[in-house]
């Protein structure tokens, strides 16, 4: 075994952090320079066949990698943890191969679908939907074993090219009258840009690991894992990644339905990417510790998942309370209906912001079977509620279906961690971002009522934003090692941003704070 030094651990997550929120900025500004022209211009009727045919590709690829990726994320990060970069490379290379191969049977199987069973009026669209399938399955090794070496860096440049792609095509697309076939064509292009742009460094890095070789044992372990990951993923489909839409096309006859569904879930997923920003640096350093030392795990998911919560909270609070003013602003006034469905759906997903450190403990540990008896039952509640709910309510049914079952599982799986691994959440942080989150209603639901959606908008979030900061400040929430660990961050932004980042901590976490 290779010698191994354990880096900085705070400083890993604070670099991996930034890289990720750089990402997930660039996210944000393709929601809002793509989604919302989009569906101010097409309408809600014209985008909701794509939006199916979208969620459709996106479950493939997630399903038909059959735990490929994820099988590279556990064994990579364990390995690298352990030194044993020779068994890195293997693992690497043996699951880069196999997704290659899976992608170019399930895209060759799903163009064939479109083209004989498809709708006619979308048969080019669609197909162009489906061929990106290829580079997204494929782009998930690479972008797995970067997460699992704890380089977030290396993922960021290929996602900021495929957005620029996409953004550029979308605009063109709108300005040249090509319509949803333009938009889908830019998307292919924007992904295949990414895959190469990923793929090469990652494998040329591979190829300076010594060679090495895949026990037996070895082996049985990555099978007997993928396994759990696919019924996991089977089961994530239904409780995860917009199943409702499915029921939404066969229980309701408002096919516009499916959009105000479809706008409110990107929307409320690309907020959950705001916490993810730590998290998902978190959870990286929570798969490469199990290699390390197993029992710092504790430790790391409680402090990661602290910062979790004091970002996602309030903001996903905060969308929910503005959502009457933020989908007229955005979207329109044809978009109305939507209110309620992101209303209920933001609420729901402040609990569903906390879920990654607890799912990668269960993973890094290979605890998947209470997992999947918790995901079993999760499923079975969301296409109940389903059920019930979306003939007499549409959207607004699908979200209360898809958000109870989510926070269930959510709940579910903290609940085993504390039992199987001994972790004490901390709920009296917990409260005091709930207090703060709570006191912010009063007034912007006022400012609602009483100013036109923009201006309301803006000062409903000003106002939000002042009292949540308040109440921290009140209640004491920041502790003494909260500044060791959040200068880390100031370290890596510009220059010009230091200063005011110091001054704001200074001003949150004084000198003389103590542990709490």
């Amino acid at each position: 075994m290779e010698p191994n030094t354990e880096p900085n651990k705070t400083q890993t997550i604070a670099r991996n952090s930034f890289w990720y929120g750089s990402e997930t900025l660039v996210g944000f500004v393709l929601l809002f320079a793509t989604s919302i022209p989009l569906a101010r211009i097409l309408g809600p009727e014209k985008l909701g066949y794509f939006n199916y045919v979208a969620w459709l590709t996106a479950m493939t690829t997630s399903l038909g990698a059959l735990g490929i990726p994820g099988v590279a994320a556990k064994y990579i990060a364990e390995h690298i943890g352990r030194g044993e970069r020779g068994v890195v490379r293997a693992v690497f290379f043996r699951c880069f191969k196999l997704q290659i191969l899976l992608a170019t049977c399930i895209t060759a199987v799903a163009l064939g679908i479109v083209l004989f069973w498809g709708d006619p009026h979308y048969t080019f669209v669609s197909s162009m939907q489906v061929l990106s399938i290829f580079p997204a399955m494929v782009g998930a090794v690479p972008s797995m074993t970067n997460y699992a070496q704890e380089r977030m860096a290396a993922n960021f440049a290929g996602s900021m090219v495929s957005a620029g792609v996409y953004l550029l095509g979308v605009v063109l697309s709108l300005w040249l009258g090509w319509g949803l076939a333009g938009v889908a064509v830019s998307l292919l292009i924007g992904r295949l840009c990414e895959l190469i742009i990923r793929v090469i460094p990652c494998v040329e890095r591979m190829k300076t690991f010594p060679a090495g070789g895949i026990s037996p044992a070895l082996g049985r372990q990555m099978v007997s894992f993928a396994r759990k990951q696919v019924i996991l993923l089977i089961l994530g489909l239904i409780v995860w990644d917009r199943s409702d839409l499915v029921l939404l096309k066969l229980l309701s006859s408002d096919i516009k339905q499916i959009t105000f569904f479809s706008i409110v879930y990107n929307l409320t997923e690309k907020l959950l990417l705001v916490p993810r920003v730590f998290g998902g640096a978190v959870s990286a350093s929570l798969l490469v510790q199990y290699g390390r030392d197993s029992d710092k795990m504790r430790d790391l998911a409680v402090a990661g998942t602290r910062y979790m919560v004091l970002i996602g909270a309030p903001l996903l609070a905060g969308v929910a309370l503005v959502s009457p003013s933020l989908i007229r602003v955005m979207y329109g006034a044809q978009y109305t209906p939507a209110i309620p469905v992101l209303t209920i759906a933001a609420l729901f997903a402040i609990i569903k912001s906390i879920l990654d450190p607890a799912n990668n403990m269960l993973l890094a540990n290979d605890r998947q079977g209470p997992a999947v008896v918790c995901s079993l039952f999760c499923a079975a509640l969301n296409i109940g509620l389903d059920w019930l709910l979306i003939p007499a309510h549409g959207a607004v049914g699908a979200a209360i279906g898809n958000g109870v079952a989510q926070a269930t599982l959510v709940i579910a799986y903290w609940v085993l961690c504390m039992v199987l691994f001994r972790v004490a959440p901390d709920f009296r942080s917990a409260g005091k971002v709930a207090a703060g989150s709570a006191a912010m209603a009063i007034p912007v639901l006022l400012l609602n009522h009483l100013l036109p959606p923009l201006p309301a908008l803006i000062a409903g979030s000003i106002s939000g934003a002042v009292i949540y900061v308040a109440v921290l400040a009140i209640t004491s929430f920041f502790r003494r090692e909260d500044y060791a660990r959040l200068g880390h961050l100031g370290d890596i932004l510009p220059g010009a941003a230091q200063p005011a980042f110091r001054a704001a901590l200074n001003f949150l976490i004084p000198a003389d704070s103590t542990a709490r």
